[in-house]
Formats: structure tokens, sequence, C-alpha cells
């Protein structure tokens, strides 16, 4: 009977995981009876089986003075806490189990909408009882639960197209609103625009040693040599361009996007190799270049001053450009990038004022005769052609640093409108045509005052055959001062770029200086030394130039071959294979002869 009892009464026990009215119906006297009759009249299975209990919960206090005033029956149907008259609903273990330090009760979630549990005594918040005296759920308090919930749905609705509209109007809710915002200046400049920031990039102190190039590998040679290699970096840059649409072109409809650095194009086709090589390329590049200018700054505040040029450089190297390559950040400085260009513009100007302009052929100005106004001249002849082997190695790098575009050219293509083929060509071909037309002025007329009398320096050959109180030296002055106030101010940004490159991770002020010191103090102390300018160039040069301008678009190209809607692909992978076996020349040739220049006592 009390078995029949037991199987009977089973059924009004809640299953501990769902929520059940009838359960919550039931008072704790009630729920104590049932489960003390479960326990006492449940079968000895004899160890057969263990009975299943939590883990990690241990048996209530109350159960064990249950079992132990009843006998030795351990088989529990449900081995919760004995629920006493200060249960809580919904603590851990059943629907309706007894109290613990520990209640877990439920409040907003998985929402707003979700409401507090409540007791299944009085009324609910909704002024209604959750349960009829039958013991099932109140119909009224439903429909006012699902009323409730509708109106915070509907409310929460309001306020989400509120803000959506907000940010909407502020030009913050589409992803296309956010990528114009962090990169608003792709795509943001016309065509003139870039094709004037590419010459400002460009044209700077590199123009200084053309001049000694073409005394050394002879006028005729020399043109057809800068006009050359001005075309092979043009393709440089038309390749890179065909790349740069291949890799990332604009998606239709969609914000434009673009490939913003020459690293990060060679790193996207090359991989983990090809970021190692844009580094050390990167590094050394900006602090060979740093090394150039140093020598150039020598000269140009020695003669400004009358002092010895090593110490002036010293002392400017160590109270200006030092503190500045060990800030955290250049970035007052960008502004004034284009005082390079335009020192390099007013240089040509200078140099086309002191020409001694005539009718004689071949340059309607008279040969080897110094700078207008002075009675000091060359010695010598032109030459047509380069006088070894030796000289034609060493000076051809000198052409590659001082038509560097490519570095350049990546991110002000990102900036360009309307990337159609023919606007990036016309980007290129314009800016390229500028830059050319300058230094075949600067060169030719340069090389032509002094032929063999040259200094890699033109403002050192200007200088020294100028009359004082003369026009010539008035400008000659302007044009150093000038000069050294640009060099100045980027050879902190210089370091800079090669601190953050060498020193990738370092962050702190100590670790900023101390590499600063290094690379400053490095460039300096050679730059103090008897060292050519065109021995520096032709060595950064030769490893640097060649790579970024001929090597490395060449085997981009060769390796991927990518279709060109402008130039059919079998003409432009045979320019890069020119391109490529320019470089290499370049880059072997021109290491062998500006060492093998030293080696015969070469300028």
């Amino acid at each position: 009977m009390l078995a029949l009892l037991a199987s009977s009464t089973s059924s009004f026990v809640a299953p501990a995981g769902v929520p059940s009215g009838l359960a919550r119906g039931l008072d704790a006297p009630q729920m104590n009876f049932l489960k003390d009759l479960a326990a006492k009249t449940a079968p000895d299975r004899g160890g057969a089986s263990t009975p299943r209990a939590a883990p990690a919960k241990k048996a209530p206090a109350g159960g064990r003075a249950f079992l132990s005033e009843f006998g030795g029956n351990t088989a529990v149907m449900n081995p919760t806490a004995r629920i006493t008259g200060k249960a809580k609903p919904l603590s851990p273990g059943s629907n309706y189990p007894g109290g613990g330090d520990k209640l877990q009760e439920q409040s907003y979630g998985f929402g707003n909408f979700i409401q507090r549990f409540q007791k299944a005594e009085g009324k609910s918040k909704y002024g209604v009882p959750i349960f009829l005296p039958s013991g099932n759920v109140n119909p009224a308090y439903l429909k006012a639960e699902r009323d409730d919930m509708n109106a915070k749905k509907a409310k929460n609705v309001k306020n989400l197209r509120s803000q959506r509209e907000k940010m909407q109007k502020a030009g913050t809710y589409y992803q296309s609103d956010y990528i114009k915002k962090k990169a608003k200046h792709v795509c943001s400049v016309g065509l003139g625009g870039c094709v004037a920031n590419l010459v400002l990039a460009v044209l700077g102190a590199g123009q200084l040693v053309l001049p000694y190039a073409l005394s050394q590998l002879g006028l005729g040679f020399g043109l057809v040599a800068l006009l050359a290699f001005g075309v092979l970096s043009i393709h440089s840059c038309y390749t890179l361009s065909v790349y740069e649409l291949h890799f990332r072109p604009d998606p239709p409809g969609g914000p434009p996007a673009c490939i913003e650095s020459y690293a990060e194009l060679v790193t996207r086709v090359l991989g983990r190799l090809g970021s190692t090589v844009c580094a050390a390329l990167l590094a050394m590049y900006a602090w060979g270049g740093a090394l150039s200018f140093l020598v150039i700054l020598k000269g140009e505040l020695g003669s400004l001053t009358g002092l010895d040029g090593g110490l002036c450089l010293t002392a400017v190297a160590t109270l200006f450009i030092f503190p500045l390559s060990s800030c955290k950040d250049l970035s007052a400085l960008k502004p004034t990038a284009p005082l390079g260009c335009a020192a390099a513009i007013f240089i040509t100007v200078v140099v086309l004022l002191s020409t001694r302009w005539s009718w004689e052929a071949p340059l309607g100005a008279a040969v080897c005769r110094g700078p207008a106004g002075s009675d000091a001249g060359g010695t010598g002849s032109l030459r047509w052609l380069p006088s070894s082997m030796t000289s034609l190695a060493a000076s051809l790098p000198l052409l590659s640093f001082a038509l560097n575009s490519s570095w350049a050219y990546i991110p002000i293509l990102c900036t360009l409108k309307d990337r159609r083929p023919v606007r990036y060509a016309s980007l290129i071909a314009g800016s390229n045509a500028v830059i050319l037309a300058n230094y075949v002025l600067i060169a030719a007329y340069g090389y032509g005052m002094f032929c063999e009398e040259t200094e890699p320096n033109i403002l050192d050959s200007l200088g020294g055959a100028a009359a004082l109180g003369t026009t010539v030296e008035v400008l000659v002055r302007l044009a150093r001062g000038a000069l050294a106030a640009q060099l100045s101010l980027a050879l902190p940004m210089r370091f800079f770029v090669a601190r953050r490159t060498v020193g990738a991770g370092v962050s702190s002020l100590f670790g900023r200086v101390l590499l600063s010191a290094s690379l400053v103090g490095s460039a300096t102390f050679l730059a103090v030394l008897p060292l050519s300018l065109a021995l520096v160039l032709g060595v950064t040069s030769s490893v640097c130039a060649s790579m970024i301008i001929y090597i490395l678009p060449a085997l981009v190209d060769l390796k991927f071959r990518v279709d060109d809607p402008l130039i059919p692909r079998s003409l432009r992978l045979a320019g890069s294979a020119v391109s490529l076996l320019v470089g290499l020349f370049v880059m072997v040739g021109g290491l062998a002869g500006n060492f093998l220049g030293i080696a015969v006592g070469g300028r």
C-alpha cells in the first residue's frame, strides 16, 4: 500500500528543471511529506547501484538526520535540500527547493523584457495573481506579460531607430562612412595635385651630383642615360600601378580601397621575405640618405660660416638633429617637406642664371668658362662618352638616386581620384616630365660651365668660381642657406624613419635616445671624415635605388604577369626584364665601381 502510494504521489513531484504551475501551487509542508514518504518506502537495492548526486554538493544536514532516524536506506529519489518554511523560489537544485546562502535569482539577464522571477503567492507586478485557485496559470497574467513585453519591444525599436538616424546624420552608421573618415585621403586629390605631390617628393638634394655624373659619363652618353633611366622609372611606376589596382581594386558602389605604401605592396606579393627585404632597404636608404645629406650640410655650413665644416656639423647634429630624432613623433615637421623641392628648383634657377648664354653649339652657352661675371673657368673640353668602365659603373647609381620616384609613388597613387589607367598613366608621365626637365637643365648647364672641374656638389663649383659681390655670388649664398635650412629639417625625419625601422619595438625614452644616438653619431662620425658625396650617394644608390626602382617591381611583374588594359602584357614584361638586368648591373657594377674609384683616387 505504501509503495502504491509512493508511486502515485511521485507524479506530484515537479521535475527539477521545469517550472510547473502545480509544483508552485504546493506549499512547503506538502512537499516535505511527499519527499519523506518516498525516501522511507523506496526498495533497498543492496548497493547494486549508487544514487545520482551532484558532484560538488554535500548531503544536506536535514537529509542525514532523517535517514539516521528511519534506518539505513540510502536510496533517495531526489537528493536535494529539505524544504523548510523559509524556502525561496529557484534556489539551486529545484524549482521550489530549500533555501540557501547563494540564491540564484535571474534579473534582466537576457534583455530588459525579461521580468524578475516572482512568487506564487499574492498578486504579480501586473496587478493580477500568477495562478488561479485551481493551480493553473492565470490567462490574465499571461496577457499582461505579453502586453508588457510588446511595449518594451516597441520602446527598444523606437530607441534603436532614433539612434540609427542620429548616426546616419553624423556619418558614423555605415562601414563605408567609417572607412572614409579613417582614410579620408584615399581618392581625394585631383590629377594636378597628385602630379605636384610626386614632384615635391622626388626633387631634392640628389640633383646636386648630376653635373658631376655627366662629367664622368660624358655629355652625350650622360643625357641619354638620364633619359633612359627616366623611362625605366616610368615603367616601374606603371608596373606598381597595375599591381596596386590588381590587389586592391575599388569595390563597385563601396568605399575606395588602396595599398598605401611601397612596402605593403611588396609584402602582399612576396610575403614575409618581401617584408624583411623592404625593412632592410628602408633602414639602409634612410640612414644612407641621411649620411649623404650630412656630407652636403658639412660643406654648406663651412662655406656660410667660414669655420671648419666638421665642427659646425657636429654642433648642429648634437644640438638640433639628435634631440629631434629622439622624439616620439615628428608630425610637426611634415609641413617642411616641400622646402626640399623649393630649394632644388631654386638651385636650378641659380645654375641657369649663372650660365654664360651665347649662340654656341651644342648648349647655346659658352662651355668650360665658368659662371657669368667670373674670370675663372673650367679646364678641358666637353666629353661625350665615359672615360672608363669604372667611371660608368660608379656614376650610373647617381642617376638612379635622383630618379627614385617609385618609393613615394604608391601613397600618392592612393590619393588619386578616378584611378583609371589613363589617369594614373597621365600622373606618371606628367610628374616624370617635370622631374626630367629640371634634371636635364641642371645637369647639362652645370657640367657645361666647369667641364672636367665639376665638383660632386655643383654649389661648391659655383661658390669657388663666383667673384665676391657679384649677383652670382649672392645667389649662390642664398641657395646654400636655403639648402642648409632644408637639410637641417629633413635630417631628423630621415633618422626618425631609420630608428622606427631598426627598433620597431622600442618605445621607452631611454631606448629611443640610445638608438637615435647610435644612428646620428655613426652617420655624423662618417660625414666628418673626408668622404666624397659621390661615393656616399653611389654606394647607397647601388644597393637601395636599384632594388626599389628596378629589381623588386620587375620581380613582381615577372612572377604574376597580370593583364594590363593599356599596354600589351608582353611589352610590359619585356620592359620588366630589361629593368631587372639594369638593376642588377647598377647594384653590382655600382658597388664595384665606387670602391675601385677609391682605390684609384677618384673623387
